[in-house]
């Protein structure tokens, strides 16, 4: 994947995932389905680009395409911090964990996108 696109991507549909996430923190009734699938699509979205990133060879190489170890610990933890905080939303519905969920996975759509 080009790292051109890999902005465009994190530029457009990141934000536009956590948007539609948003639409269903607005009210005080249980969190709908099509929320949190709308989470777990952005999650897969940032699993993508993040396994882009970490499939690169380790740094330091002669190359300067490579992938930082402690960037790629960094990633594994918001990606867990963020597959459990979605499955919190789908346990419970309530809006309290959908608003953990996004702001779990804005984080670690934040560290793909400084990643790159």
């Amino acid at each position: 994947m080009r790292p051109t696109y890999r902005l465009l991507v994190a530029g457009v549909v990141f934000p536009a995932v956590v948007a539609v996430g948003l639409m269903g923190c607005a009210s005080t009734t249980s969190v709908p389905p099509a929320d949190i699938a709308a989470l777990e699509s952005g999650l897969t979205i940032a699993e993508t680009l993040a396994y882009d990133y970490t499939s690169l060879p380790a740094c330091p190489l002669a190359s300067n395409v490579c992938a930082d170890p402690a960037t790629k610990a960094a990633m594994k933890t918001y990606d867990a911090t963020a597959y459990a905080a979605i499955k919190a939303v789908e346990a419970s519905h309530a809006t309290a964990d959908m608003a953990l969920a996004e702001a779990a996975l804005a984080a670690y759509q934040a560290s793909i996108t400084a990643a790159q």
